[in-house]
């Protein structure tokens, strides 16, 4: 019939049912295939950058090579042009000397040298104005093509440098980052050993107070609480020798202002704050001396 039937139908709509899917496989692929492009390209950029700027500075070192070639013979042709309006300047000198003799057919020959001098003089300063268009187009390039070059060369510049910082940013932010990294783990241990630290010299102080608290008392402490011996001279203490003769002492001398200082502690005074001032000098118990005997001290 004129009409495809049900099967044929179902037939014709899996068949475009495969070639959309193939379709989008080949879109995948190609997005694939340029992404993959790309990450190669972006991984590579830098390199891809430095010897495009190779490039580029080989490129501008033959052009200044060129330049240098145009600004030598534009000044060949400039000197040649000096040289030809000096000949014209000398032949019209000549012209006019040989009309002032009356040799008009010299005059005439001369005449026709100064033509052909005007003629080759109009070439080349044509020449001339050419090779100084020509360097001037030139210049401006290179002075172009420099300044474009190091900014390019700055933004290369700073960009390594921005990527070699990002670089030790990630490795540190690696190191940091994660249960099993070996700075986490590192920084771990330290916390931990910190933390043990506290608690040990937290039993170091609690075994303190505990044995304060529970120690017994001895009985010379007690004795010096009840003011049985203590606080102050030490009973039956010897102190000092004197020579064989007695006449003075050999051993361990004390001066009198020395027990006085002695007697002053003894009784809860220093004898050094106890200082006034008399008819513009300064007098105390020991005068100007005295040191307490802290031997004899219990």
């Amino acid at each position: 019939g004129i009409f495809p039937s049900s099967r044929d139908t179902e037939f014709m709509i899996e068949e475009l049912d495969d070639m959309s899917i193939w379709a989008k496989v080949a879109t995948a692929v190609r997005g694939g295939v340029s992404e993959a492009g790309e990450a190669i390209v972006d991984n590579q950029a830098l390199r891809i950058l430095d010897q495009e700027i190779r490039d580029a500075d080989n490129a501008l070192l033959k052009s200044k090579e060129a330049l240098t070639g145009i600004i030598a013979k534009r000044k060949l042709a400039e000197k040649k042009v000096e040289s030809l309006k000096s000949s014209l300047e000398e032949y019209e000198g000549y012209a006019i000397q040989a009309l002032d003799k009356g040799d008009e057919n010299l005059a005439a020959e001369i005449a026709e040298k100064i033509a052909g001098r005007e003629t080759e003089l109009l070439g080349e300063e044509g020449v001339a104005k050419s090779f100084a268009d020509s360097e001037a187009q030139l210049r401006r390039a290179v002075a172009r093509t420099e300044a474009n070059l190091k900014r390019l060369k700055q933004q290369v510049d700073t960009v390594k440098a921005t990527e070699t910082v990002q670089r030790a940013q990630a490795a540190v932010a690696a190191r940091h980052s994660g249960t099993d990294s070996s700075m986490r783990s590192a920084v771990d241990s330290l916390e931990r050993l910190k933390i043990r630290q506290t608690e040990r010299a937290a039993q170091f102080e609690a075994a303190k107070e505990l044995a304060e608290s529970t120690e017994e008392v001895s009985l010379e402490d007690k004795l010096k609480a009840a003011g049985i011996i203590g606080g102050g001279a030490k009973g039956g203490t010897s102190y000092g020798e004197s020579d064989e003769l007695g006449h003075k002492a050999a051993v361990n001398p004390v001066h009198v202002n020395d027990l006085h200082a002695t007697i002053l502690h003894l009784m809860g005074l220093n004898h050094e704050k106890l200082t006034y001032t008399y008819a513009g000098r300064r007098f105390r118990l020991t005068d100007v001396a005295g040191e307490v005997v802290h031997e004899i001290i219990a």
